[in-house]
């Protein structure tokens, strides 16, 4: 074959340089928007499995505070320790939440306002 059976070469195309950037600016922004979902959602899920847990609490709370308990640690006094350990247990994971709660709003502050700025300098 000759070169002139091959046909004339196709120029080649100078490359839009937007081309692929419509479906990536896209992709971006489907992102920033389902991390921004997701992000926003996190402070919501941990406060309801704070509540779930509280819920738990209170109610080996009224256990440890039952007529029948308060009797048998009266005769047992390693009894009496472990339902103070316990309730102490409790109240220091009460704390313990209220501070995961704070803390983890915090940071979902943070990294929404650095998604706002990925997103802003796409805009």
């Amino acid at each position: 074959m000759t070169p002139r059976s091959k046909g004339a070469p196709k120029p080649v195309a100078e490359p839009d340089e937007r081309a692929g950037r419509v479906s990536d600016d896209a992709a971006v922004s489907d992102l920033l928007d389902r991390l921004t979902d997701g992000v926003s959602a996190l402070p919501a899920a941990l406060e309801q499995a704070e509540k779930d847990r509280r819920v738990r609490a209170e109610a080996t709370r009224e256990l440890l505070a039952s007529p029948e308990l308060k009797r048998m640690a009266g005769q047992a006094p390693d009894l009496r320790q472990k339902i103070t350990s316990a309730r102490k247990e409790e109240d220091r994971k009460d704390a313990a939440g209220e501070r995961a709660i704070a803390e983890l709003r915090d940071a979902a502050e943070e990294w929404l306002g650095a998604l706002k700025s990925l997103r802003d300098l796409g805009a």
